[in-house]
């Protein structure tokens, strides 16, 4: 990797520094890898933590029970239901790595900042991989027509350029004749889509109450119970409609036993590890950060592809 001098010369020992504040350097990435991301925030979340994974390793991921209504009936009195909770398994398929080497001239000359000439590309490019994940997740459940709808996939709702909001209702009905619930609706849309509704201006704003947070200066605003976010990751014809619980995203950090200056954590949708190691034979110092992800759909007829021709 390298670094372009400010002209600025680093205090002495930065790189004894770096070691050892491994630990504040999982914090940062973290806090860094969950204000840049969007989708992995969208869709539900696997909480757990597991030691000893890897890739192809299976989590299973709890799904909420499902409950009835009974009619009280004071003769007869309550009638009790069992909690039968169901899991899914998820497969985590990747471990998103992103490892740069920096020469000890390098760490005392030219390092002003770890977090900014370090860390934030770091976590910026695995959030890249993080959306393009949950998009081609999503699209797993996307069928064009031609013929009858194959079984795992939903029929998406075309979007007229002139009438997109039409559209919007149209997808909302979809979900309502579905008996997804009203909350926690989310409509992920690409830039075309997104500037069709813009300009006509029908949504509620969003306060942002002035947050720097990439997901709120994403979202465009409500509409039809949904919450409209522009996302430059999907295609800029495309979209999804859906309950956040219509899938799940699992991201976990993977262990740290026996490695030195290391350190892990999760945040929401976020895990990370860290590891920075000193090599004295080539004088540089190796700073790796990865995670291992995962997704799975839950439900697909909570999600609604949409598109525009």
């Amino acid at each position: 990797m390298a670094i372009q001098s400010s002209g600025k010369t680093a205090v002495g020992g930065q790189s004894f520094f770096i070691t050892q504040q491994v630990g504040p350097v999982a914090n940062q990435a973290l806090g860094i890898l969950h204000w840049a991301s969007i989708m992995p925030r969208l869709l539900y979340r696997d909480l757990g933590v597991s030691g000893s994974l890897a890739v192809g390793s299976v989590v299973n991921v709890r799904k909420p029970a499902t409950l009835t209504v009974n009619k009280f009936d004071r003769t007869a009195g309550i009638s009790t239901q069992t909690i039968t909770e169901s899991t899914i398994p998820v497969a985590l398929t990747d471990i998103y790595d992103v490892s740069v080497s920096l020469t000890d001239e390098q760490v005392t000359l030219d390092l002003d900042s770890f977090g900014q000439q370090v860390t934030m590309p770091a976590m910026l490019a695995i959030s890249r991989e993080m959306e393009k994940k949950c998009v081609e997740l999503l699209e797993t459940v996307r069928h064009t027509g031609g013929g009858a709808v194959p079984a795992g996939k939903v029929l998406e709702k075309v979007l007229s350029p002139t009438a997109a909001i039409d559209g919007v209702l149209e997808a909302a009905a979809v979900l309502n004749q579905n008996e997804v619930s009203m909350g926690g609706r989310v409509m992920v849309v690409g830039t075309s889509i997104a500037a069709l509704i813009k300009k006509q201006q029908t949504l509620l704003q969003v306060n942002t109450s002035g947050s720097s947070d990439t997901l709120r200066n994403a979202t465009i605003g409500r509409l039809a119970g949904f919450e409209v976010i522009e996302n430059p990751h999907l295609d800029p014809k495309k979209g999804f409609a859906f309950a956040d619980d219509a899938a799940v995203w699992v991201s976990r950090a993977m262990s740290t036993i026996g490695a030195v200056n290391t350190s892990s954590g999760t945040y929401e949708s976020s895990a990370i590890r860290t590891v920075i190691a000193h090599d004295i034979n080539k004088k540089a110092v190796t700073c790796s950060f990865d995670t291992l992800v995962g997704g799975a759909i839950l439900d697909p007829l909570r999600i609604v592809p949409v598109s525009i021709a």
